[in-house]
């Protein structure tokens, strides 16, 4: 499965820092600030989408592609979330998703 960037609704959360939490499903997963979180692969949808969506997440970002990215928009959309693919081959570093992910990332609705 793939990185994830979260990002959640709103900026009522004062910020707090960067934290680590523990969300069941999700490696490696932060909350960056008020409106950025960014984890490693979802390795359970079945536990990481409906505490990623009770957390306020409206959109899953997905970095890495892979076999299952299709399933996993599937899974993210049917949790009433919005799923982005911006695909980074880390071997090749084709700089091609870019210039996408960050129009996507200044577009305020994802937020």
């Amino acid at each position: 499965m793939a990185a994830l960037l979260c990002v959640p609704f709103g900026s009522a959360t004062r910020a707090q820092g960067i934290q680590r939490l523990a969300v069941p499903g999700v490696n490696n997963f932060w909350r960056v600030d008020a409106t950025v979180s960014t984890g490693g692969t979802i390795t359970s949808r079945d536990m990481a989408l409906p505490v990623l969506k009770r957390r306020g997440i409206r959109t899953v970002i997905n970095l890495a592609g892979g076999p299952d990215a299709e399933a996993e928009r599937a899974a993210v959309e049917k949790a009433g979330m919005k799923y982005l693919l911006f695909a980074i081959d880390g071997a090749t570093l084709d700089p091609a998703p870019v210039d996408p992910f960050l129009e996507a990332v200044r577009d305020r609705s994802i937020y």
